[in-house]
């Protein structure tokens, strides 16, 4: 059995770089930011009128395990999961696409809405077409580029 190939430290930064871009535009937008070791000690917990971003967020996987989200994001009767996925060169991480929207469709049961932000040049046509395919079948799952994400966060306000 191949192995897995492990990201390299330009992909983990590059990741990380557009994590941080979608965090920075939450804040800009006004969004409190708390970690998701925080709110778990929250007492704000259940209250319906929130605007919050959780980092790292807990959320249910298809293999049984606890996994973490790169942001929750709740809203007054809505709680957004928000995958974020960057691909500037070809290479693996379109392969993880139907595994994500498999978590998704999961989440989706409990209540949830799932976006996935996806970024970059590298992605395969076909995956791309594949994972909006899903999002024109399903009205909780959404995917954006993060120009169309700032835009349908700019349009909450």
């Amino acid at each position: 059995m191949a192995q897995a190939e492990k990201p390299t430290g330009l992909a983990i930064r590059s990741g990380r770089g557009l994590e941080q871009q979608i965090e920075d535009g939450f804040r800009q937008r006004g969004f409190e930011i708390v970690r998701a070791s925080e709110w778990d000690q929250s007492e704000e917990r259940d209250n319906p009128t929130l605007r919050k971003v959780i980092l790292d967020a807990p959320y249910a996987s298809i293999y049984g395990h606890a996994a973490r989200i790169e942001f929750l994001l709740l809203l007054p009767d809505r709680r957004i999961l928000i995958e974020v996925k960057r691909q500037r060169t070809s290479g693996s991480t379109d392969e993880k696409l139907p595994y994500v929207y498999a978590n998704a469709e999961l989440n989706i049961e409990f209540g949830h809405e799932f976006f996935l932000i996806m970024d970059g040049d590298g992605w395969k046509p076909g995956a791309v077409k594949w994972t909006r395919d899903r999002a024109a079948e399903n009205d909780n799952f959404s995917v954006y580029t993060p120009d169309e994400f700032f835009a349908w966060l700019e349009r909450l306000e």
